[in-house]
């Protein structure tokens, strides 16, 4: 598993799957904060595939689908869509 810088393009993480992506990263290639990426985790909107946080300090890692996952959650909120309509993509893409 290769891991990639804090400012690396979408294009950069692509070509070095399997990746492992931190939520700063999460943040700052999807234009989201940490505090948003928490409260999905814990919604269940979206997971860290390669590696949940186990306590007070330790890391989330995140895979590419779980940043795309991000991404879509980001631009249907910022298109005005709902949570509960987003809950419902959410889901139906992880069919």
């Amino acid at each position: 598993m290769k891991e990639v810088g804090l400012y690396a393009t979408l294009e950069e993480i692509k070509e070095t799957e399997p990746t492992a992506i931190s939520a700063n990263q999460i943040c700052v290639i999807a234009g989201v904060t940490y505090r948003q990426i928490d409260y999905w985790v814990r919604k269940g909107l979206i997971t860290a595939s390669i590696q949940d946080a186990t306590g007070s300090g330790s890391s989330r890692v995140f895979s590419v689908d779980d940043l795309t996952v991000v991404i879509i959650i980001k631009s249907l909120l910022d298109a005005g869509f709902t949570h509960e309509f987003i809950r419902d993509v959410v889901a139906r893409r992880n069919v």
